[in-house]
C-alpha cells in the first residue's frame, strides 16, 4: 500500500534521477575552449583566450595578457572567421568599458580606429593571420583602451558575441578562427619598453570543457533539498 511508503525509501531513486541529469542533460550543449597567443614579432608575450558557450545562445569572449610571461597593454584584438555565414550578423555586446569600438568588414580590416586612437596589424604577411594567403586584412576587430599606460593599462578584456538576427551560436562556429592581439608597453614591471604582435588558431575539433547549464545546476540543488526533506519527515514519522 502506498501509505506504508515511506520517503527515505524514494530517496536513493531521487539521486539517482538528479545523478542521471548531471551526467546527461545539465552539460549536453554549454561548452568551452582555451588556446593562447604568442609573438609572430616583438617582444616576449603570452595572451589567453576562452570562449564559452552561454545558455541563451551566446559567446562569452574573455582575452588576458600571463603575467608570468610579461605584462602587456592590450590596444587591439583582430580575428578571421572560419565560418563566413556567421560574419554579417556578428555583433558585440556585453563588452568591457576599455573596449572601445568594434568593426566587422570581410577581409579587409588591418586598422581600427581614428587618427587620434589608432591600432595597425600589419607587416609579417607570412605569419600575420590578417594576411595569410590572399588576404588584405582581417574580418573582425576590437579597438581596446587609448595609446601609453598613462590613461589606461588593459591585461584583460571580455565581451559576448552574439547574432543580430538572434540566431544561435555555438563553439562549432569558431573553430578554426585565426586571432592576432596587437600589445604595446610589453615587459616586465619597470622596463615596459617593448610591443608585440601575436596570433594564435582556435583548432577546428578542439577537446572542450563540459560547463553545466545554470538551469539544469539549480534543478539538481532543489531535487537534492528536496531529498534532505522529505528524508527528516520520514524520520519523524517512524
Amino acid at each position: 500500500m502506498l501509505g506504508h511508503i515511506k520517503f527515505r525509501d524514494l530517496l536513493p531513486a531521487a539521486v539517482a534521477a538528479a545523478g542521471a541529469v548531471l551526467g546527461s542533460s545539465v552539460f549536453a550543449s554549454a561548452q568551452a575552449a582555451t588556446f593562447s597567443l604568442t609573438p609572430f614579432t616583438g617582444s616576449q608575450a603570452e595572451v589567453s583566450i576562452s570562449l564559452d558557450e552561454l545558455s541563451d545562445g551566446n559567446i562569452n569572449v574573455s582575452v588576458a595578457a600571463n603575467p608570468d610571461v610579461a605584462l602587456v597593454d592590450l590596444r587591439g584584438i583582430f580575428f578571421n572567421v572560419a565560418n563566413p555565414a556567421i560574419l554579417p550578423q556578428l555583433n558585440v555586446i556585453n563588452a568591457s568599458p576599455h573596449i572601445v569600438d568594434f568593426k566587422v568588414k570581410a577581409g579587409d580590416l588591418i586598422e581600427i580606429g581614428s587618427k587620434n586612437n589608432k591600432v595597425a596589424f600589419q607587416g609579417e604577411p607570412d605569419l600575420n593571420p590578417c594576411l595569410a594567403g590572399d588576404r588584405t586584412g582581417c574580418d573582425g576587430a576590437l579597438l581596446i583602451g587609448t595609446s601609453g599606460i598613462g590613461k589606461d593599462d588593459v591585461q584583460s578584456v571580455n565581451w559576448t558575441f552574439t547574432r543580430r538576427d538572434g540566431a544561435p551560436l555555438t563553439l562549432a562556429d569558431f573553430e578554426g578562427m585565426a586571432w592576432g592581439v596587437r600589445a604595446t608597453s610589453v615587459g616586465p614591471e619597470g622596463s615596459r619598453e617593448g610591443s608585440s604582435k601575436l596570433s594564435g588558431i582556435l583548432s577546428a575539433g578542439p577537446n572542450p570543457t563540459e560547463v553545466p547549464e545554470p538551469a539544469g545546476a539549480a534543478a539538481l540543488v532543489s531535487t537534492a533539498a528536496a531529498g534532505i526533506v522529505l528524508r527528516r519527515r520520514s524520520k519523524s514519522s517512524v
